[in-house]
This record gives C-alpha cells, sequence and structure tokens, in this order.
C-alpha cells in the first residue's frame, strides 16, 4: 500500500520528477515504481471513454481467452475476441475505478491540494452516475458488463454486484436490490449468473471462495444481515489434506483448483473471515 500512496503523491503534487521521487521515497522499489507511474496514467487517460462516462477494460477477475490458450476460461461469450474482451465496460472494473477516484481525492486533500481533489471527487460523481444508467438492467440486477456495441449483457457477475456496493458506486437501495437478485447456494455463490454453456468449469461453471468472501461482505453492508457463519462454511468447503484449494465446480460440487501455497487467494479469505468478521470487523 505504501508504495501505491506514494505514486499517488507524486502524481497529484508533481513536487519532484517521477524518478528522482521514487528514488527517495521508494528506495529500492524505485524501479518498479517509476515503471507503473506511467501506466497508471494511462489507466485513467486512454480507457476512459467519454460518450457514456464509463472506463474500458475486462471484468476485474474474469480472465480473457483466445484460440490458443490451454485452458479456455468460458466466462465470456463464445465468439468474443481479445479485442472484445479489452473495450467491453464491466461492472467490477468500473467500481474500482470509483475507489481509484475516491482515494486520488483523499491524497489530494491531505496534499492540501483542493483543486485537485475537488477535481478528483467530480470524476467519481460522474462515474457514479455513468454506472447507474448504463450499467443497472431493467430488472434492477447489475448487468456484467456492457460490450464494446453499447449492448448489455444479459448476465451478472459476482464482482460485478459485489464491489460497486463494497466502494459505494451505487446508491444502497439498487445495490440490494440487486444482491438479492444474485443466487447463493450450497455449493456456492457462482461468480456468473447465469452460466455460460461451456464444458468446464473454472469461471464459468464455478464459484470460488474468495469471490464468495466479497460477496458476502457486500451482502452484510446492503442488507445489514451476518453472513460470517455461511462465508466460513463456503470457505472450509476447500480445504483438504493438501491444503487450500482455489474452487468448487458447481455442476457437482467438486473441489478443484491448485492447492497448498498456490491458492493465495483462498488463504488469506480464511483470516478475512475468521479474524476480522468474528470480531465484528466486516471483511474490508
Amino acid at each position: 500500500m505504501a508504495p501505491i500512496c506514494s505514486l499517488l503523491i507524486l502524481y497529484i503534487s508533481h513536487t519532484l520528477s517521477p524518478t528522482t521521487a521514487c528514488t527517495k521515497y521508494l528506495g529500492a522499489g524505485a524501479r518498479t515504481a517509476f515503471i507503473l507511474h506511467g501506466p497508471g496514467r494511462e489507466f485513467f487517460d486512454r480507457f476512459y471513454d467519454p460518450k457514456d462516462g464509463l472506463y474500458r477494460g475486462q471484468a476485474s477477475f474474469i480472465d480473457v481467452s483466445w484460440p490458443e490458450r490451454a485452458r479456455p476460461v468460458g466466462a465470456y461469450p463464445a465468439h468474443f475476441k481479445v479485442d472484445d474482451y479489452l473495450l467491453l465496460k464491466a461492472a467490477s472494473t468500473n467500481a474500482l475505478y470509483v475507489k481509484g477516484l475516491r482515494v486520488l481525492s483523499e491524497a489530494a486533500k491531505r496534499l492540501g491540494r483542493n483543486e485537485k481533489a475537488l477535481a478528483w471527487n467530480k470524476k467519481e460523481q460522474q462515474l457514479q452516475k455513468a454506472i447507474l444508467e448504463n450499467l443497472i438492467a431493467p430488472d434492477g440486477r447489475i448487468a456484467y458488463y456492457k460490450d464494446r456495441h453499447g449492448k448489455l449483457s444479459d448476465r451478472s457477475e459476482v464482482l460485478g454486484t459485489a464491489l460497486p456496493i463494497l466502494h459505494d458506486a451505487v446508491d444502497p437501495e439498487t445495490g440490494a436490490r440487486a444482491l438479492r437478485q444474485y443466487p447463493q447456494t450450497a455449493v456456492g455463490i457462482p461468480v456468473i449468473d447465469p452460466f455460460f454453456d461451456t464444458d468446464g468449469a473454472y469461471h464459468n461453471n464455478g464459484s470460488w471462495p474468495f469471490t464468495d468472501t466479497f460477496f458476502l461482505a457486500a451482502a452484510e453492508k446492503a442488507l445489514g444481515e451476518s453472513q460470517c457463519a455461511y462465508n466460513l462454511a463456503l470457505l472450509a468447503r476447500v480445504v483438504k489434506k493438501d491444503g487450500f484449494h482455489e474452487l468448487m465446480d458447481m455442476r457437482n460440487g467438486a473441489v478443484i483448483g491448485s492447492g497448498h501455497h498456490r491458492a493465495c487467494a483462498t488463504m488469506p479469505d480464511t483470516l478475512v473471515a475468521g479474524a476480522y468478521r468474528l470480531v465484528g470487523e466486516g471483511a474490508g
């Protein structure tokens, strides 16, 4: 987190050149920070579409696929090509942009750069408005994405529902309505709803404990009901003798994916659910 905050301060204050400032504040991490500075600005410039106020880019968790990929993910339409993945406007990704804009505004405020803080805050509010106008389906669910041609997906996605609630990208009423429509089962919470009609289980046909945890944190926030026991049960189902595993195949309830230390998204969630949430501090 410290390198990220330093980069934000550098970006806003312009008191030092990126190279000098990164070296001064980040020491051994200077090279990495300097490399990230330019691409970080690109995220807010190049991917923004002024026509509808949304940011382009694949869904925050769902991998893209391509014909030569050894393990196709299958969590996007079968006809998608790489440019279709990258030019869509995902609910989960735009929710993260809301959070990013808020952090930039707060960083500017702490530096005493009030004009910058107001400018970032204005962008945040504009993006919240764009999400409500473009990514909420007529039935109230939060759509998975708006495609490159402007068509709203007829599916929803677990983080596309959870992150807008957690980061206040949508109002509480909209968030609660969308959350109530998303399925929760004894096997888990589906990454995509409904699933695509493809073989195999990974993001499609799967339930991941780490996305379950984000979703249930959003449920606690939106509905005011504890989800701790359910969350711990969903986490426990992927613990086997060889360690933590990545996901459940929702077609048959099988535990699949990497075990041991490689399931790095699952183990921290056990700590989040088992330590923080049991003492009432939430999953944030």
